[in-house]
């Protein structure tokens, strides 16, 4: 596991080596893809560590969720119909923040064939506890700096235009605002991740200024919102230092 320090350290490197390694670059600009499998033959030693790394952790990323939730809430404000407006919270609590499993066993004390075994026997698990190299221990926000990280710089080089990447903007809740308290304003797409199914639920939270306990929904506004552009802000600095793709101080 790696903590955050390290994640952006290994970001930090990855970013310099592509873009200051022309051999590299290149490579990457003839497919037309973010390839670290096929740059090793043209990496300095003391590099090939960091591209390791970071191969293991994009792996990884793609797990999901494999990983601890991140303990976290977030204020969404609503403007109703009248312009009046309501606050209410997604949050992740500390004891939700793992996705745990459930072992099923049939009376026989042997596993279930379906989800409809009657005298079925279900047991909350915990993975974290099954293995200490698992992945389990990593935190899947912090993942999300590295998926999205590999995400945006496969369109780098797919698009090789800074511009044309920003435009495809992040992958779920797309443009998004604050209030003037620094809330977030609610989208459709921040609606249905809060809601997820039910909108009576949402309805009535929001009126009780209350809290919605959905590590998902939490978890996903703070990498959807937060990491994407933060990841974005990383990949377009060091663009303009290198005045490449035409990229200029578009993510602020």
């Amino acid at each position: 596991s790696f903590d955050g320090r390290e994640v952006l350290a290994i970001v930090q490197r990855a970013l310099i080596v592509t873009f200051s390694n022309s051999a590299v670059r290149n490579q990457f600009e003839n497919v037309g893809d973010f390839a670290i499998d096929q740059i090793g033959a043209l990496l300095l030693p003391e590099d090939h560590a960091i591209f390791a790394r970071l191969y293991a952790l994009v792996y990884q990323s793609s797990e999901f969720p494999a990983g601890t939730f991140t303990v976290h809430q977030e204020n969404v404000t609503r403007v109703l119909s009248d312009g009046s407006t309501q606050t209410y919270t997604i949050g992740c609590r500390a004891d939700q923040a793992l996705l745990g499993g459930t072992q099923c066993k049939d009376a026989r004390g042997q596993p279930c064939a379906s989800a409809s075994v009657a005298d079925a026997t279900l047991t909350d698990i915990d993975f974290s506890t099954l293995s200490s190299q698992s992945g389990w221990q990593n935190n899947i926000a912090l993942l999300s700096v590295v998926e999205y990280f590999f995400f945006y710089m496969r369109l780098v080089f797919s698009k090789q235009n800074w511009a044309s990447v920003v435009a495809a903007g992040n992958r779920g809740l797309g443009t998004t605002t604050l209030a003037s308290d620094g809330t977030l304003v609610e989208t459709p797409a921040i609606f249905a991740i809060a809601a997820n199914g039910s909108r009576s639920l949402t309805q009535s939270t929001a009126a009780a200024n209350g809290i919605i306990w959905n590590c998902v929904a939490s978890e996903l506004l703070l990498t959807e919102m937060y990491i994407a552009n933060f990841t974005l802000k990383l990949i377009q600095d060091a663009l303009v230092a290198h005045n490449l793709y035409q990229a200029t101080d578009i993510v602020k």
